[in-house]
């Protein structure tokens, strides 16, 4: 056994060099990689070849990077519960005339999923084009019958990236480069964006999570055109320019996305704009807090300058290492003097970020380092007093169903705890 552990240190080596002067990851990733292959030759080499290469991001870096102009002639209401979320969808798609695009991270095989579709076989028999787009991964339970049902009813189904079995596929396909994203475009003129997937547990109705926190957006006017066009960059085909000739309203909104074939990490860059050019307050709401040093050090260096800094984390785990590292990091700003709220109604997948009263960026970006660099994500930027004012209130609200965490609480937290969250901190670049 130990000779084909000394095989692999030697096979990671020459990965560790490859990481080192090809991949060029940041130095905290770099060294967590290199520990974990050394460490754990066998188990580390398994876990780089399914989540730790850049054959994706070479594939695909032929794309441009996307981020979307700003328009001042949007309508945007703010949908903070599923029921409100789904009902103003399925109105919509039941009006729909000639064009229905939906993309997802994840659809569960339950009554939801199967309300949607019944209602898209309609449409799809009225004329209208269908497509739908499903990550591989974050729609892996979904039986393959299904989608060929759908397909032989007149939808149009593409899946981006199929799921990790077999490993080799994946290795092949890139697993670790999800498709976070969830759009729905219809009549090239109704836009949807945000947190909720589709399934029973956004409806607050899975005994496991409860109440379902969550933040998505309806939006008419002409950033829709860029939910449109990212949605046929992921599909894989081009489509026409624009298509809206003016809006309904007079907010201003901007569409901007990142992933592993952005050379910068746009929405990444957005939160640290905010948290730097912030005068007063900065709030946050995130499911996972694992954010980068660069992050990190801008919003210890902003409560240094006396500047006030919300976090509003989740009260339950729905992936345990991340929620550790979560708790880890939040106790990091704790000391610094930051104000962290333990959402306790149910689960919290609200993510985004409000900069005093001025500007607002929610989507399906979470504040860690996998949101950051790792998958495709959207997030939509809402400037204006009325309009930020409308979250604003919402995170009032929300803080009534929340228990707020003090440093000396955290401080005293047992032993076990605190083992959990270093060991998940160390893990963090990895998660």
């Amino acid at each position: 056994m130990e000779n084909i552990k000394n095989l692999f240190r030697i096979i990671n080596i020459g990965l560790i060099i490859h990481l080192v002067f090809v991949q060029r990851k940041e130095t905290e990733s770099t060294w967590a990689w290199i520990l974990l292959m050394l460490n754990l030759p066998i188990a580390g080499f398994i876990l780089y070849l399914l989540t730790g290469q850049s054959i994706a991001k070479k594939k695909t870096m032929e794309k441009e990077d996307m981020g979307g102009n700003l328009t001042e002639d949007n309508h945007v209401d703010i949908l903070t519960t599923g029921e409100k979320k789904f009902e103003n969808l399925f109105a919509d798609i039941q009006g729909a005339k000639k064009e229905i695009l939906i993309q997802y991270y994840i659809f569960k095989e339950d009554f939801l999923f199967g309300n949607l579709r019944e209602l898209l076989y309609k449409k799809a028999a009225e004329g209208v084009v269908v497509k739908v787009l499903y990550d591989g991964l974050g729609s892996r339970k979904v039986n393959r019958g299904i989608w060929r049902k759908m397909k032989r009813n007149g939808i149009q189904v593409k899946a981006f990236k199929h799921s990790f079995w077999p490993p080799v596929f994946a290795l092949i396909s890139g697993f670790n480069y999800r498709n976070h994203r969830k759009i729905v475009v219809i009549d090239k003129y109704i836009g949807y964006i945000g947190g909720y997937n589709v399934g029973k547990e956004y409806l607050g109705l899975d005994g496991r999570f409860g109440f379902w926190r969550d933040t998505h957006f309806r939006i008419v006017g002409s950033a829709v055109n860029s939910l449109r066009n990212v949605f046929w960059e992921d599909w894989g085909e081009k489509t026409e320019g624009k298509v809206l000739k003016g809006g309904v309203g007079g907010s201003g909104v901007q569409m901007i996305t990142s992933g592993p074939v952005s050379t910068t990490p746009f929405i990444r860059n957005v939160y640290l704009r905010c948290i730097s050019k912030a005068n007063d307050r900065i709030r946050i709401q995130t499911p996972y807090f694992i954010p980068d040093s660069v992050v990190l050090n801008a919003l210890k260096v902003a409560l240094l300058s006396g500047k006030t800094v919300e976090l509003m984390i989740p009260c339950k785990p729905d992936h345990m290492f991340v929620y550790w590292a979560t708790l880890y990091y939040a106790g990091e700003l704790l000391q610094m003097g930051a104000k962290v709220y333990i959402y306790q109604k149910g689960f919290l997948h609200a993510k985004g970020i409000v900069m005093d009263e001025d500007v607002y960026c929610y989507g399906t970006a979470n504040m860690d380092i996998r949101s950051f660099r790792l998958n495709y994500e959207i997030n939509a930027i809402v400037y204006g007093k009325d309009e930020v004012a409308e979250m604003c209130n919402i995170f009032e609200k929300d803080k009534l169903n929340c228990k707020e965490l003090t440093w000396q609480e955290y401080n005293s937290s047992n032993l076990l705890n605190r083992i959990k969250e270093r060991i998940s901190r160390m893990l963090s670049p990895l998660l």
